[in-house]
């Protein structure tokens, strides 16, 4: 792996440590003001913060341990999910190594890619595809040859990728191939993955009714799904409960909008705001947004070509929440040293998973201003339909609080 510290090409980024967060800016006055921080929105967070997220999923007040017992695991060749070992040749996970067994198996393979035989291999996609998993697991070099032996160390070292450390001894140490602040990067990397997953996939946000219900009743259900991801980023609950609140104030929407966007890649030509609810053109300009209908889909189709993964949007998602624009905060300082930790993340990942598309950061930042002008036009809708809600059919008594603070800001 190339030397992360000393690449004059990366861009300067300042990554904080988690203990120097807290340390940053003591002496600054708090404003606790009750009237900047309506009481709905601290009693939700309060709630949802009262079953702490597992220690596994925060970032500890402390250096990386550098030991490989402790340090980030190595991950599968094919589809960066968690590797089990070294199978047939490669560190591959419990899932790439049975597929990959199942393959050779079969006497006569019919795997056909539904599109052009480049379709992307991640945690997510591996079970879409499996002419282009099998392609992939011998790109990444798995061989049969591997089948009923057992690798030795050389084999290993002859077939490990550089961006990787082996597992054949778990109490070696990793120093040589990793830094202690890539270690750090990695872990926040992954947790960021970890709570996203937890949070997000296959979550049943199913609202029946009419329409305008469904809408309603899915903001409500996103707000709170927010809130509590939120809550169990590394970081975030060791800011002050104001600057929590302040952060969730200026950027649910966008937060939301990021949701629609990211699980509308996997729709064709329709906009998916939940894993079951799809709204078509027709529906959007009875909602109130068909005008920026087109505008939305043509973000969707540009950023489905980025091809990014769950890490990168799990850490662009978190970069939202703590790049707020607002001057409301009491602790500045520790916001954006934390807002700077997850930038550096996002950077290292795309700079050293993905080495053949080395502009593939400044691609994923550049979505945030197109981002924004959907964010203001979404929010011109959310609060035209509650001035005027259809009978039975109303926001929750939460996201009415965070438009009213929205619209005093």
């Amino acid at each position: 792996m190339s030397d992360y510290n000393r690449d004059d090409s990366y861009v300067d980024v300042e990554c904080v440590h988690q203990d120097e967060i807290n340390e940053g800016d003591k002496n600054l006055p708090i404003n606790t003001s009750s009237s900047n921080i309506p009481r709905v929105i601290e009693d939700t967070i309060n709630i949802i913060s009262s079953s702490p997220p597992s220690e596994k999923g925060l970032v500890q007040n402390k250096r990386p341990m550098t030991n490989a017992r402790h340090a980030v695991p190595m991950l599968c060749l094919v589809c960066t999910d968690k590797a089990s070992g070294y199978h047939y040749g490669v560190p591959s996970c419990e899932g790439c190594k049975a597929f990959f067994k199942r393959s050779l198996q079969l006497k006569q393979l019919n795997y056909k890619c539904p599109a052009s035989n480049n379709c992307t291999i991640n945690k997510m996609s591996r079970k879409c595809c499996q002419a282009c998993r099998l392609g992939k697991c011998h790109a990444v070099g798995m061989s049969k040859e591997f089948l009923g032996k057992k690798v030795k160390k050389r084999d290993i070292r002859d077939t490990k990728s550089k961006n990787y450390p082996r597992l054949e001894n778990p109490d070696e140490c990793i120093e040589s191939v990793l830094t202690p602040l890539e270690i750090e990067h990695e872990n926040i990397i992954e947790q960021l993955r970890l709570t996203h997953s937890k949070l997000y996939l296959g979550l049943d946000e199913t609202v029946n009714g009419t329409l305008t219900h469904k809408f309603y009743g899915t903001i409500g259900k996103q707000l709170i799904h927010i809130i509590d991801w939120a809550k169990r980023i590394p970081g975030y609950s060791s800011l002050i409960l104001s600057d929590q609140a302040v952060l969730l104030q200026a950027t649910w929407v966008e937060l939301m909008v990021a949701n629609w966007l990211f699980l509308s890649i996997t729709s064709t030509n329709s906009l998916k705001l939940s894993h079951t609810f799809d709204i078509s053109k027709q529906d959007s300009t009875e909602l109130g947004f068909g005008l920026i209908y087109d505008q939305f889909l043509a973000l969707v189709h540009r950023t489905k070509g980025y091809k990014l993964d769950e890490e990168e949007i799990s850490c662009f998602k978190a970069i939202i929440l703590t790049n707020a624009e607002t001057t409301q905060l009491s602790r500045p300082a520790k916001v954006h040293a934390l807002s700077n930790q997850f930038c550096s993340s996002l950077q290292y990942y795309t700079k050293n998973r993905h080495k053949e598309n080395p502009l593939k950061f400044a691609k994923i930042v550049l979505i945030l201003p197109q981002l924004k002008y959907l964010v203001n036009e979404v929010l011109k809708v959310l609060h035209a339909l509650n001035s005027m809600s259809e009978k039975g059919a109303y926001l929750s008594d939460l996201v009415v609080e965070m438009l009213d603070v929205k619209n005093r800001q």
